[in-house]
């Protein structure tokens, strides 16, 4: 998919421009060029790290292709390109990651680790509880499963 927008941004610009690529507008396609890639590796490195997150990563590449090939053909510009790319995919990446560590779930006493194990946390001082336990060394608050005190 990188090169395919690295394509279409090129084209885009002699194309509609009909002038000479000068060196900014090389360094900007370059870079764009190599966020793009960047950002179509990470899904790959994602998927291959944990199976869960390939909703998260077909939203990710569907927003880069629809986006991407949307404002290369409306504004034929490389910076809007990269910069929306980088913004859709960045913000994919965030929400999953918040979502991911437990910090929007209902439960919030309750995260998965990187390992997949269950954390849980303290609603009163957010300390980490030793493993099946539901009681706080820190505050000595007692927490069980459901979250309430």
């Amino acid at each position: 998919m990188s090169v395919y927008y690295s394509a279409r941004i090129i084209l885009s610009i002699i194309i509609f421009n009909n002038n000479e690529i000068d060196s900014y507008t090389a360094f900007v396609s370059v870079f764009t060029c190599i966020v793009m890639l960047i950002l179509n590796i990470l899904p790959i490195v994602m998927i291959l790290i944990n199976r869960k997150w390939s909703f998260i990563v077909l939203f990710i590449v569907l927003a880069q292709f629809i986006l991407g090939d949307v404002y290369a053909m409306i504004n034929h510009s490389s910076i809007i390109t990269g910069i929306i790319n980088f913004i859709i995919c960045s913000m994919g990446c965030i929400l999953y990651y918040h979502y991911y560590r437990g910090l929007s779930s209902k439960d919030n006493n309750l995260a998965i680790n990187h390992s997949n194990t269950i954390v849980r946390y303290c609603r009163k001082c957010g300390a980490v509880l030793p493993n099946d336990s539901y009681f706080c060394t820190r505050c000595g608050e007692t927490t069980d499963f459901n979250g309430t005190n």
